[in-house]
C-alpha cells in the first residue's frame, strides 16, 4: 500500500524477490465483515460507502488493516440525505423514479395520522381513541425519518390529506396505505389499499399495487373464493388473520385446506403466464433473508401522540410505554426485536416469517419467543409453499419463484429440536 501517508507501507513484495506470500496473506482473507465495526456491518446506506483499505490502516492506532475508519461517515450521511430530497422532489414534480430507491433499504416508519387510522397488520381492541397527528409532528416525523434512512409510510384513516401535510410531502418519497373508501378514488392506483374480507365490493375493478387483506379465522374456508376477486386487482395480495392467535386444532386444519386452494389459483395464474403474490407462500420463495415484520428494529410508528412504538399493537393495547418521542434522543435498542437474536428462530429454517412480537411478548413474555401458535402457522405455510414450489419450477425453470429453494424439514417444531438437543446426553 504505497498510498498509506503517514506510515511504513505494507509492501507484499518486489520485482527482484517476487511476492512474499506471507505478507499477502492477510489481504487474501480480509472482507468486509472482519474489518468493518458492526454499526458499518447494519449501516442502511452501506452499500454506497467510499472507504478506503489504505486508509483504514494509515489512520487506525493498531498497524492493521482489519480495523475500519469511520470519518467519512457524516459526509457519506449527508450525501445520501441529500440524494433522498433530491429524488424526491424529481419524483412529485417531474415524475422521474430512481432505479434505486429507498425502499432498498427495508426500514419503515409508519405515520399514523389519526386514532382511527386503518390498520396495517393485525387488529386488536383499541384503547386510544382522540388522537391526531398534528402538521408539526408530520414534519417531525418526516425529518426523522430521512435523518435515519426510514422510508416514511403514511397510514391514512377515512379522510384525505389536508393540503398543508401534502405540501410538506413533496419533499419526501413515501408509501400510502389506505382503506378502499379511499383508494377506490385514487387516479395512479399507487397505494396500497385495506380491505376486510367480508366487504369486499363487487365493482372491485381498480388495480392497485397491493392490497391487505384482513379475513377472521371464520373466514378461512372462503380464502381462495377471496382472493380469487383480488388477484385481477393487484399483483400482491398480503393475507392477515386478525384473530390467528385464538386458532385452535380444527382451525390448523381448516387453514391448511384452504391455503391448498390459494396454492391452486397461484399455479392456475401461473400457467396462464401470469404472475400473482400472496405474502405467506410466496415470499419465503423470493428471498433467502432471514426478515419477518422488522416492529420495533427495521420499522417504528409515530402514532397521533407524536410518540414512537415497536408498531401499533404496542400504541393501541395502551399498556406499554413508548421508545420516547421524535424531539428526544431515542434508545431504540434495536437487538432485542432483531429476529436473527431469538434462540428459536435463528435455528428455523423459515426465512420469511410473519413473526409477531407484540404477540410474543403477551404470550411468553418475551420478545425473542414466540408462541406455539405462531410456530404451528409458519410450519403450515411453508409446507403449502414447498408443494407449490415444486409445480411452479416444473411449469417454469425460470419463474422468480424459484430464487430461494425451499428444503422440508425432519423435526415437527424448532423448539423441540432444541429441547431433544438440550437433553440429549440425560437420554
Amino acid at each position: 500500500m504505497p498510498f498509506a501517508l503517514h506510515k511504513d507501507d505494507r509492501s507484499v513484495g518486489n520485482v527482484e524477490t517476487g511476492v512474499d506470500f506471507n505478507k499477502l496473506r492477510p489481504f487474501e482473507v480480509l472482507n468486509i465483515s472482519n474489518q468493518s465495526s458492526q454499526e458499518c456491518l447494519e449501516c442502511p446506506i452501506a452499500s454506497g460507502c467510499g472507504w478506503c483499505v489504505g486508509n483504514n490502516y494509515n489512520k487506525n492506532e493498531y498497524n492493521s488493516i482489519f480495523v475500519r475508519e469511520m470519518a467519512i461517515c457524516k459526509m457519506h450521511k449527508a450525501r445520501a440525505r441529500a440524494n433522498d430530497y433530491y429524488w424526491a422532489r424529481m419524483r412529485n414534480k417531474k415524475g422521474v423514479v430512481r432505479h434505486v430507491p429507498n425502499l432498498d433499504r427495508k426500514r419503515f416508519l409508519y405515520i399514523m395520522m389519526s386514532d382511527n387510522a386503518v390498520d396495517y397488520c393485525s387488529k386488536i381492541e383499541r384503547k386510544r381513541y382522540d388522537n391526531i397527528l398534528r402538521l408539526d409532528d408530520f414534519k417531525q416525523g418526516l425529518h426523522f425519518a430521512r435523518e435515519n434512512f426510514y422510508t416514511p409510510v403514511i397510514v391514512y384513516d377515512d379522510k384525505e390529506l389536508d393540503v398543508n401535510f401534502e405540501k410538506v410531502l413533496e419533499e419526501y418519497e413515501v408509501i400510502r396505505i389506505k382503506p378502499f373508501s379511499l383508494a377506490k378514488q385514487e387516479k395512479n392506483n399507487n397505494c396500497i389499499v385495506v380491505v376486510d374480507g367480508e366487504e369486499i365490493p363487487e365493482n372491485f375493478d381498480k388495480y392497485f399495487s397491493q392490497i391487505l387483506l384482513h379475513i377472521q379465522k371464520k373466514d378461512i374456508d372462503d380464502l381462495s373464493n377471496i382472493c380469487a376477486k383480488l388477484f385481477p386487482c393487484s399483483k400482491k395480495v398480503n393475507i392477515i388473520i386478525d384473530d390467528w392467535d385464538d386458532m385452535k386444532s380444527s382451525d390448523f386444519n381448516h387453514y391448511e385446506r384452504a391455503l391448498g386452494q390459494v396454492a391452486d389459483a397461484i399455479f392456475e395464474y401461473a400457467i396462464k403466464g401470469k404472475i400473482v403474490q400472496v405474502n405467506i407462500l410466496t415470499d419465503m420463495m423470493i428471498t433467502k433473508d432471514k426478515m419477518n415484520c422488522g416492529a420495533g428494529d427495521s420499522s417504528l410508528l409515530l402514532a397521533p401522540n407524536a410518540e414512537l412504538y415497536p408498531c401499533s399493537s404496542f400504541y393501541f393495547s395502551g399498556q406499554y410505554q413508548s421508545l420516547g418521542n421524535i424531539e428526544s434522543h431515542v434508545n431504540l435498542k434495536q437487538s432485542k426485536y432483531k429476529m436473527c437474536n431469538s434462540p428459536v428462530c435463528n435455528r428455523c429454517d423459515i426465512n420469511s416469517c410473519h413473526r409477531c412480537v407484540y404477540n410474543n411478548l403477551e404470550k411468553t413474555r418475551e420478545l425473542k419467543i414466540p408462541s406455539e401458535e405462531q410456530c404451528e402457522l409458519r410450519g403450515i405455510e411453508k409446507k403449502i409453499a414447498i408443494k407449490l414450489q415444486k409445480r411452479l419450477i416444473e411449469l417454469n425453470v425460470k419463474t422468480p419463484f424459484g430464487r430461494n429453494i425451499l428444503q422440508e424439514h425432519d423435526y415437527p417444531e424448532v423448539l423441540e429440536l432444541i429441547v431433544n438437543e438440550k437433553f440429549a446426553g440425560y437420554r
